[in-house]
């Protein structure tokens, strides 16, 4: 078993649509690299194959949610690293490693050295800073820490995106911020072509099916499909309840996120920091302050002179 493992987690087959040309490049890059892969399928809870995993309160989610729970699942197998992406992103440079990746790309936000690594959202969301993360690459670093932010992240109660896009992403935009040492956002281009780019994601209002044919023949000799050792089904329910049984001790911040007023503020206050406002406003009021105490010591001066 290779120490690091690439996979990817939906609710279609790995043969369906674009996705065949996406996961066979996925299982050919991680192959490449002496990595392991595994794709995950998501049975749908019921009628609805867009429903694949419950919230800890109970109430049915998004299949994208998923994904955190097939993360965790694999945290536990004895991977030091796990890279995710979503079925709709395509590796654009196989022959550059993740190890590689990470220490040549620039930072947006956070810490290089953190144990989960996002690449940015730009530019959706961004407007003037690239410092906004995108839950469709993932790159974790297995460890106390990293399994208690997934469970903090997955353990969020909002009920409006459990089936409402962004769904986990909006859970994320909502307290990455607070965790400025144990999360880094990498800056570089997803959703657009650049020179170079590692992976290339495609949104849904682009032509997936067009564009990723055409990336797929820069492998000359690579057929589609994935293996069926590297398929596995999804049991949300038994990862859920592995999740839920790890022993954790809860800190401040962990109770403060369960109320969405505090987080909201806490998001605030730390957007501030992390944009350098705060600074800029302690430093306006330490002039003032200088002002109003040079003001005060010269009509002081002026008095005794008097």
């Amino acid at each position: 078993m290779s120490k690091t493992i690439i996979t990817m987690v939906d609710n279609r087959p790995p043969d369906h649509s674009f996705i065949r040309y996406s996961a066979a490049v996925a299982q050919h890059y991680a192959e490449r690299h002496g990595y392991d892969f595994r794709y995950h399928i998501v049975p749908p809870l019921g009628a609805d194959p867009l429903q694949g995993c419950m919230s800890v309160t109970g109430n049915p989610r998004h299949v994208a949610w998923a994904k955190l729970l097939a993360i965790f699942g694999l945290m536990k197998q004895g991977y030091e690293r796990i890279c995710y992406v979503d079925t709709d992103v395509m590796f654009t440079d196989v022959g550059r490693s993740i190890e590689h990746f990470v220490a040549k790309t620039p930072l947006s936000w956070g810490s290089g050295n953190g144990d989960v690594l996002f690449l940015n959202n730009k530019p959706y969301g961004c407007v003037d800073n690239n410092d906004m993360p995108c839950s469709g690459v993932i790159l974790i670093s297995v460890s106390e820490w990293s399994r208690s932010f997934l469970r903090s992240w997955y353990e969020l109660d909002i009920p409006e995106h459990d089936l409402g896009h962004p769904w986990e992403q909006n859970a994320l935009w909502e307290i990455f911020r607070n965790y400025p040492r144990g999360i880094g956002v990498l800056d570089t281009w997803m959703f657009r072509d650049d020179k170079g780019q590692w992976v290339r994601h495609v949104p849904h209002d682009q032509d997936r099916e067009r564009r990723f044919v055409e990336d797929f023949r820069t492998h000359p000799g690579l057929s589609t499909g994935v293996r069926a050792s590297n398929v596995s089904m999804l049991d949300t329910s038994e990862a859920l309840q592995s999740m839920a049984s790890m022993p954790r001790r809860l800190s401040l911040l962990d109770v403060a996120l369960k109320s969405r007023a505090l987080r909201r503020g806490l998001y605030m206050c730390s957007t501030l920091r992390s944009r350098g406002v705060v600074a800029t406003v302690r430093k306006r009021l330490g002039l003032m302050r200088q002002t109003i105490v040079a003001q005060r010591d010269g009509s002081t001066a002026a008095q005794e002179k008097s």
